[in-house]
């Protein structure tokens, strides 16, 4: 790693590191001294010895990175993502697949408050994901089109109702959201991000305020979600 930022931090654009499970914290230290400029897409996937401090060297060293992929990280915590949130502001796909302890409902409100850019997120077989966390996410990064949210055991119910309904949530655009707001239509009470379960004729289901019906929103957009373990976060 030290060898890399010495030689290539100035070029280099992409790079690949899955199951480098040799990279440590120690490796990304060297990395605090240097600045990436063009670094722009970075897999870490299985890097399993990588803990939070590796994601701070990382965010002062790459501010510029869109695509990061962390899944199966699994020593990282919460505090590595609210860092990520923080320090990479121009993300649009991030992957905390099977992350363990860095997903959860807290670190889904920094990312919903943070990444702005954000178009792709998956957080499959995150055990500690709710529907509250995953609102937060889909209600503050307005650009967001696709998030993967299979194998989340607390989304079961939530998450086979998106799927028959084939996987497409409407998200209301500004001023649509909100509690106590009905649909039209078949009319219906909503919490959260709800608008009624009229929407588009009375057409799909409702479970913790998100309206299913695969017609967007007012004003809004559509946001599909992978609710399935077969499902492909890649587009």
């Amino acid at each position: 790693m030290a060898h890399i930022a010495n030689h290539a931090s100035a070029r280099i654009e992409s790079m690949d590191l899955t199951r480098c499970t040799t990279i440590t914290d120690q490796g990304f230290q060297s990395w605090s001294i240097f600045q990436f400029p063009r670094l722009r897409r970075l897999v870490l996937a299985d890097c399993t010895y990588l803990t939070d401090n590796s994601i701070v060297y990382l965010c002062g060293a790459a501010k510029g990175l869109r695509e990061l992929d962390l899944s199966f990280c699994c020593a990282l915590s919460d505090t590595a993502t609210e860092v990520l949130s923080l320090g990479l502001p121009a993300l649009e796909r991030l992957n905390l697949a099977f992350c363990g302890s860095a997903v959860s409902d807290s670190s889904l409100r920094a990312i919903g408050l943070h990444l702005l850019e954000l178009k792709e997120l998956s957080v499959r077989g995150c055990v500690r994901v709710t529907p509250t966390g995953v609102e937060s996410v889909v209600r503050g990064c307005t650009k967001l089109e696709v998030v993967d949210v299979s194998q989340c055991r607390n989304l079961e119910g939530w998450s086979g109702l998106v799927a028959g309904n084939g996987g497409v949530v409407a998200v209301p655009g500004a001023g649509s959201g909100g509690r106590g707001m009905s649909g039209g239509g078949g009319g219906g009470v909503g919490r959260g991000l709800g608008i009624g379960m009229g929407v588009n004729g009375g057409r799909g289901g409702m479970t913790n305020g998100w309206n299913t019906a695969a017609a967007p929103a007012e004003k809004g957009r559509n946001v599909r979600f992978i609710a399935v373990a077969d499902g492909s976060f890649r587009k």
